[in-house]
């Protein structure tokens, strides 16, 4: 279980950005005073802590670092990565960084923090990068943290990325970058990290490879629910949208305004299938978006579920994104266990939830539960892929095989899906113990061999569709055995469709 957050109490010493001199005029370069304030805040932990308010406004910054630095500062590799993932050696430091530090609150009124991450992804593109580039905001080594009601956008990398951190809670935040050249900006990255609560689009991760066997700290206890995420499938049958976001009031769209009628039809549609994530009129409960899983720009005029008003903009309809809703891996070395991933909605995407690991991660991606899942328009549902082999160098260890075991799957629906279930495991890595209960999903392809396995054991429990492959056990609803399998090392993995 993961433990109840409770709510920040008020810091008993509070300030404004302005009493250091800062000016939020989107020109005037206010690193100076950001520093004054968080070394004023530092000296009040004795006292109960501080607090900093940044009122409305442009308020410019470079990363807080020591007045001798003349560049964007580097950092150590990290040590479960023992790489700077994208390059050897150091990697640029992050916009907003922590670490060492207790009870952290990073909220407010909707607020944007903005990474400018266009000249990185330009240099990323262009190979003109030494080093791997920094998330937006990375918090390290650190515990109760609360981050809510703030919009995180364009980050170089990783937008959010706790690492090693304990009793961390994310919701009510959103995440954007553009639609297409923004590599790599992920939504929330927990790295290691225990009781994790998270509303938003979630990429779970606990090391790579030989550095994260040894560094040795697991992610576990993260529940994640209450999404509604979208990214682009290549050949998608949509000529207006680029995307939508729901959130506690609105959705937003991309696409030709001319064409809207169309689209806002679909948009009714979409948010009748969200009922079940929140009983009200078709809104979900919480803000929810991630470039990796929901490239969009924001347009606060669009209301859920009425249409009027909306600002629509740019679209991409043939963009392939190769992204998915909830993953897991592909660094999990150091283990990932108990987490749960309960009511979401995926639609118009290429993958809804999935599981990532190769030869050489080591380490377990065990007791995980998906409930409540809803997918509409997308490529494929489930995906659990055991030869994601990317690799930090060539000291891998090919022997440390991860084990994948536990992992349930109940209250599985939806529509216009290529392929509701690819796992995919193989002669050394078996998935073992895998569960599906109540599961309806429409297809777009009338084939064999939709429902994809590959040297898994596990079980299916009623009556689900599409069939279920001949590698799980058949039991009835009451729990007794119907059927068992003897094709547990079948595979009938169709990359083709």
């Amino acid at each position: 279980m993961v433990p109840v957050r409770a709510m920040p109490k008020l810091r008993p010493v509070a300030f404004n950005l302005t009493d250091f001199g800062a000016v939020g005029d989107g020109i005037t370069l206010n690193t100076e005073a950001f520093e004054k304030a968080v070394l004023a805040i530092s000296k009040l932990g004795k006292k109960g802590g501080g607090q900093l308010n940044v009122p409305p406004g442009r308020w410019l910054t470079a990363p807080l670092i020591s007045p001798d630095e003349k560049y964007w500062p580097l950092m150590p590799p990290l040590p479960s990565y023992g790489y700077g993932r994208e390059h050897p050696g150091p990697r640029y430091g992050s916009l907003i960084h922590g670490q060492n530090l207790k009870d952290i609150v990073i909220t407010g009124h909707n607020g944007t923090i903005n990474g400018q991450g266009q000249t990185w992804w330009k240099k990323y593109r262009q190979k003109l990068l030494n080093h791997t580039r920094g998330p937006l905001v990375q918090i390290m080594w650190s515990s109760n943290i609360l981050i809510s009601n703030i919009t995180l956008r364009d980050s170089p990398f990783w937008t959010l990325h706790p690492y090693d951190c304990k009793n961390v809670t994310v919701r009510n935040v959103t995440i954007l970058a553009p639609v297409v050249e923004a590599p790599n900006t992920d939504g929330i990255d927990p790295d290691s990290c225990e009781d994790m609560r998270g509303d938003d689009g979630i990429a779970i991760k606990s090391g790579w490879d030989q550095y994260g066997i040894s560094y040795g700290r697991p992610s576990k206890n993260i529940l994640i629910r209450n999404l509604v995420v979208r990214s682009m499938v290549r050949g998608e049958p949509f000529s207006s949208s680029a995307g939508y976001v729901f959130t506690l009031a609105h959705w937003s769209a991309e696409g030709n305004r001319n064409n809207k009628k169309e689209e806002v039809k679909r948009v009714r549609r979409i948010a009748s299938l969200s009922k079940l994530l929140s009983g009200k009129r078709g809104m979900v409960s919480s803000s929810v978006l991630s470039r990796s899983i929901l490239p969009v720009r924001l347009s606060a005029q669009c209301w859920v579920p009425y249409s009027s008003n909306c600002t629509i903009t740019q679209s991409y309809p043939w963009l392939k994104c190769n992204s998915a809703g909830v993953s897991i891996g592909s660094e999990m070395s150091g283990g990932v266990s108990n987490v749960t991933v309960e009511n979401v909605l995926v639609w118009s995407s290429r993958r809804a939830v999935r599981i990532k690991t190769a030869p050489g991660r080591g380490g377990y991606v065990r007791h995980i539960t998906y409930r409540n899942l809803t997918f509409d328009n997308v490529r494929v549902g489930i995906v659990i892929k055991t030869d994601y082999n990317e690799h930090p160098d060539e000291g891998y260890d090919p022997k440390a095989l991860p084990v994948l075991e536990d992992i349930s799957f109940t209250s599985v629906h939806g529509q216009g899906v290529r392929v509701p279930v690819r796992i995919h495991g193989s002669e050394e890595i078996p998935v073992r113990n895998v569960t599906f209960r109540d599961m309806s999903v429409g297809l777009t392809y009338k084939k064999k061999h939709i429902f994809q396995c590959a040297f898994v054991q596990g079980r299916v429990i009623g009556t689900i569709f599409p069939a279920p492959c001949e590698n799980l056990d058949r039991y009835d609803e009451q729990g007794k055995l119907v059927k068992h399998s003897a094709s547990q090392n079948m595979t009938d993995i169709d990359y083709d469709f």
